[in-house]
């Protein structure tokens, strides 16, 4: 009996230990008070976004964490998006990233307007909003921010893999992480995308990754064969199919990527740019 009630405290312990850890990640803010604090994880997060979690659960949602902070009657919203990666953060992030707003050189990137900015820190995206625009909620949002910043950063940086992609025709902001059902192909995953215009054409050049040359290998055949498309295929040896749900589609298998492409392209120039990605990530 004795035994079971220290097993029971232990765990309690354990449990109030684990829960009051997101709350630490607040800084505290002079003359701003933080209001109650809540936490949401992967069962309860439909309810405090309104039906929109389905997103964040795609990309290795852990738990949300929000709070207020109060001063007269004016409030500052924070919430806390907590993922398993840094990659699943950015993943999100760059799925709700408007392309018209203005980006921010905060964390590994962010956007904003003067009453609300959002940004990716380490494994964490971070939405701060403020209900009404004064100098003190600038000075504060601002201040909040720059703790946020430096407490969850880390050594996050922008994904490694975005620097293998062209740079000349690239649209700005354009990189998305895509991390399951790439092109509605569910055994399609992890998926660095890259936007580009030329004019009045516009192309994709994509690159999924696998943790394994092997896997890279069983994952295109499996495109190929859902594509009825048999057929071996060298490793770094480009070819065009139609796939026909998403049209003409470049494909080349470099190590453990594939590298892709979509859109406004000729055979010719799909091929010249998959091998300038294959270029990059060898010298890489």
């Amino acid at each position: 009996m004795t035994k079971y009630v220290m097993i029971l405290f232990y765990a309690s312990l354990l449990n109030t230990v684990l829960a009051s850890e997101p709350f630490k990640l607040f800084p505290k803010i002079d003359y701003w008070e933080i209001g109650e604090i809540d936490h949401y994880n992967t069962n309860t997060l439909y309810n405090a976004i309104n039906g929109g979690s389905e997103l964040y659960l795609k990309y290795n949602f852990e738990g949300m964490t929000t709070a207020d902070y109060l001063h007269n009657d004016n409030y500052i919203t924070v919430e806390l998006y907590k993922h398993a990666s840094p990659i699943d953060a950015f993943g999100v992030y760059s799925m709700e990233r408007p392309q018209e707003d203005k980006y921010l050189d905060i964390g590994v990137q962010g956007f904003g307007e003067s009453d609300y900015t959002y940004f990716v820190a380490g494994q964490y995206y971070i939405k701060v909003r403020a209900l009404k625009v004064t100098d003190e909620s600038k000075d504060a949002m601002q201040a909040i921010i720059s703790k946020l910043e430096k407490n969850l950063n880390g050594e996050a940086v922008f994904p490694e893999e975005f620097n293998y992609f062209p740079t000349k025709n690239k649209v700005r902001f354009s990189e998305r992480y895509i991390n399951v059902s790439v092109m509605a192909y569910s055994f399609l995953q992890h998926s660095f995308e890259v936007k580009y215009r030329n004019g009045e054409k516009e192309y994709t050049l994509f690159m999924l990754k696998s943790d394994t040359e092997d896997g890279a290998c069983r994952m295109l055949q499996a495109y190929l064969e859902a594509s009825k498309m048999i057929k071996d295929v060298a490793k770094n040896q480009f070819i065009s199919i139609n796939d026909r749900y998403n049209g003409d589609i470049g494909l080349m298998q470099v190590g453990n990527y594939i590298l892709c492409s979509r859109g406004d392209l000729t055979q010719e120039m799909s091929e010249q740019l998959l091998n300038e990605i294959a270029n990059n990530i060898q010298r890489y």
